[in-house]
C-alpha cells in the first residue's frame, strides 16, 4: 500500500527554491520576465533560503507562480480528469504545502 506523502518544512523549502530557480531560468530563456519581476523573484528566493517571512506583495507573486505552474501541470500532465488518481493528487499537494508555508494570510508581513 502506497503511503501518504509526508513532507518536512525543509522538503517543501527545497522544492519551492528549485521551482523558483526553474521559473527564473524559464523566464530568462523566453525573455518574458521584466527586470522588476526578476528582481522580486530573486528576493523571494533569498528570503525563503534564509527562512525570512515574505512581504504581502512577494507572497502574491509566489502565489501567482505556484497557481500558474499547477494549472500548467494539470492541463499538460493530467489533462484527462477521468484518469487522475488520488496518488496524483497526493503528489501535487506539495503546491498546497508551499502555499501554506509562504502565501497563506498570516505567513507574510503586511
Amino acid at each position: 500500500m502506497e503511503g501518504v506523502a509526508r513532507r518536512s518544512v525543509e522538503d517543501v523549502q527545497e522544492w519551492i527554491l528549485e521551482h523558483i530557480r526553474e521559473w527564473i531560468s524559464d523566464y530568462d530563456t523566453t525573455g518574458e520576465l521584466d527586470s522588476d519581476t526578476r528582481s522580486k523573484l530573486d528576493t523571494i528566493y533569498a528570503k525563503i533560503e534564509d527562512n525570512q517571512m515574505l512581504s504581502k506583495s512577494e507572497a502574491k507573486i509566489l502565489h501567482d507562480n505556484l497557481l500558474g505552474d499547477l494549472r500548467w501541470v494539470l492541463a499538460n500532465e493530467h489533462h484527462d480528469i477521468n484518469r487522475i488518481t488520488l496518488s496524483d493528487i497526493d503528489s501535487l499537494s506539495i503546491y498546497a504545502d508551499a502555499w501554506g508555508l509562504y502565501c497563506r494570510p498570516g505567513t507574510y508581513h503586511i
